[in-house]
């Protein structure tokens, strides 16, 4: 008796911790290593060819997504918000569709939901497979000289106060170079 109020114990105890990682959501982790970002040039949905490069000089939070993907609709709005709060600041946000659509229908797809950020298409996978990107959503946030400065697989709460902390820190190096 006394083993199975202890495994239920245990397991409530589990349950209760992963339901509160999964609020949190995926940790931003800071990237080993200096490790530059590899260059790569997609088209965007709207059209028109961009190369990661021309974020060179701005600090750019690079986020993998499908349309197909909850966790990915959901991180869109928060996304969208974080831009607007740091574009001004030198802060970029490139998103990069895996979707095997037309860039056309994403483009719809995001209009439907007043999502403005600067999104390209991916469906070949070149630039997923120069990243081993593992699912989605995933997220590399780069500095300004185009390393890689943070990592996150899976979902995050780009509202939380690590997010902020990193950003501005990487924005104040921006600033004194």
């Amino acid at each position: 008796m006394l083993g199975t109020r202890t495994l239920a114990l245990a397991l409530a105890a589990a349950l209760a911790v992963a339901a509160a990682l999964e609020a949190k959501g995926a940790p931003l982790t800071p990237a080993r290593g200096k490790t530059r970002a590899a260059d790569f040039t997609l088209k965007e949905v709207s059209g028109g060819a961009i190369r990661l490069s021309d974020f060179r000089g701005k600090v750019t939070l690079l986020n993998f997504w499908a349309t197909w993907c909850p966790t990915c609709r959901a991180e869109l709005t928060d996304l969208e918000r974080l831009g607007a709060r740091y574009r001004a600041k030198g802060f970029e946000i490139v998103t990069v569709a895996l979707d095997a659509a037309p860039p056309a229908n994403v483009a719809a797809f995001l209009k439907d939901r007043g999502v403005t950020l600067r999104t390209l298409s991916d469906a070949d996978g070149v630039a997923s497979s120069l990243y081993g990107v593992p699912g989605v959503p995933y997220t590399l946030l780069l500095d300004a000289r185009g390393y890689i400065a943070y990592r996150v697989a899976g979902g995050h709460d780009w509202n939380g106060a690590d997010t902020a902390a990193a950003i501005e820190s990487l924005l104040s190096k921006t600033d004194a170079q």
